[in-house]
């Protein structure tokens, strides 16, 4: 009698932190899920799966939008193709058997001059083509016969073989009938083996959208290994999903967050994907999305350079700043010239280097010509370091004093 009772008491306890967490982390999307390491496959994505037009080529597929079927999948190690017919009886679906069947292409008959569209339905079963003749043809006349072929031509009647000839030179085949099944049921395919539903329920799945937020019960980001999509039921009890928080009200000032607290454990905030304190809102403002980017980088080092890069911009409301993999880039016209020149006098710098490196080889030859040919050389590199040094004090001057077109800090 204990044990039933401890039993009774862990299992509402297991459902009320199940609530809990949920109601903690309330943005979960729910869906439905098909697994395709388990050989499943959603409706919506089985269109290349479709192959007898049902009525007319235009309303061919149009089946796989129905809602209902969103909350089941195909098990491909069946189905081959899908038959675009919806059996009236049992609401079951028609399929082409995996070890049987391929895509079936179907052709148009000709009767009296109009082109009837054809799907072979035979007592509730439509006909599929064996693996090797995946193109289907029926013939004209008053009594009416199916036949497959290796291409997409019409095959011949033979009187001698008495049989209907493929382009390739072999024999027709005749039409394999279709299985069909109810969605969700247990029937196994036509060789009996048990490989589970044909058209199995989907499974029931939770997933945390962006800009939300996900962390673990701690209110701590995990790992980026860590999958936010696609979660199981008994999974979401770990996790919370926290909707995105409006930190500005509809007069555009910032919220009181004493009288606002974060819901995450902390204290903390949720805004776009973003965990944060109320001191990092308060810094970085209406920069917050940058900041974010920075978080967002996969190495310390550099979410600490793009963070510095950034701070500059604190206190503005926009940046004209971009962190790349060339560093902090200014983009107004100002800080363009700049990093131009910047790139120009280290491109200037490296050339005077291998310069000097030359002039130290040709001074070890021993050759007189090649020893003042090395002294014309440093010459020539001091001259032009002092030329560019000369050339940046006169660009500071006019530039900034006399025309006030450059930033301060140019070339500092």
């Amino acid at each position: 009698m204990k044990k039933a009772i401890l039993i009774i008491v862990f299992a509402i306890f297991l459902i009320l932190s199940i609530n809990t967490a949920q109601a903690a982390g309330n943005d979960w999307i729910s869906g439905n899920y098909c697994n395709k390491s388990d050989d499943l496959l959603a409706f919506k994505q089985a269109e290349y799966m479709i192959t007898v037009p049902y009525k007319d080529d235009q309303e061919g597929g149009k089946f796989l939008t129905d809602p209902k079927l969103d909350s089941y999948c195909i098990n491909t190690k069946y189905v081959s193709s899908l038959v675009d017919y919806q059996y009236a009886t049992g609401d079951k679906y028609g399929y082409c058997p995996i070890d049987t069947a391929t895509n079936i292409t179907y052709k148009a008959a000709i009767k009296g001059g109009q082109k009837e569209v054809i799907y072979s339905e035979w007592g509730g079963l439509v006909s599929c083509c064996p693996i090797d003749q995946p193109f289907a043809f029926r013939s004209g006349g008053q009594i009416q016969f199916d036949y497959c072929c290796t291409a997409d031509v019409e095959p011949v009647y033979d009187r001698t073989l008495n049989a209907m000839i493929c382009s390739d030179g072999r024999k027709a085949s005749t039409f394999i009938t279709s299985s069909n099944a109810q969605l969700g049921s247990n029937e196994a395919n036509p060789k009996g083996s048990q490989l589970g539903p044909v058209f199995p329920d989907a499974q029931k799945v939770y997933s945390c959208p962006e800009p939300s937020c996900f962390t673990d019960l701690n209110g701590n980001v995990p790992d980026a290994n860590i999958k936010r999509l696609n979660l199981k039921p008994d999974e979401i009890s770990d996790y919370y999903c926290y909707e995105q928080m409006a930190l500005y009200d509809s007069s555009g000032k910032m919220i009181d967050f004493d009288a606002n607290p974060g819901p995450i454990p902390g204290g903390k905030y949720c805004y776009n994907g973003l965990v944060l304190t109320k001191d990092e809102i308060k810094e970085w403002g209406s920069l917050l999305g940058l900041y974010g980017t920075c978080l967002d980088l996969a190495h310390e080092s550099d979410v600490n350079y793009c963070i510095s890069c950034y701070k500059k911009c604190q206190g503005y409301a926009t940046c004209p700043l971009i962190y790349n993999s060339l560093g902090c880039i200014d983009t107004n016209p100002q800080g363009l010239v700049t990093r131009v020149f910047q790139i120009g006098i280290g491109i200037m710098g490296a050339v005077g280097i291998i310069r000097i490196m030359q002039a130290a080889f040709l001074r070890q030859s021993g050759d007189p010509a090649k020893i003042k040919e090395s002294y014309d050389i440093i010459n020539s590199v001091l001259i032009g370091a002092l030329v560019l040094i000369l050339g940046i004090v006169v660009l500071r001057f006019i530039g900034i004093n006399v025309l006030q077109l450059l930033p301060f800090d140019f070339l500092q």
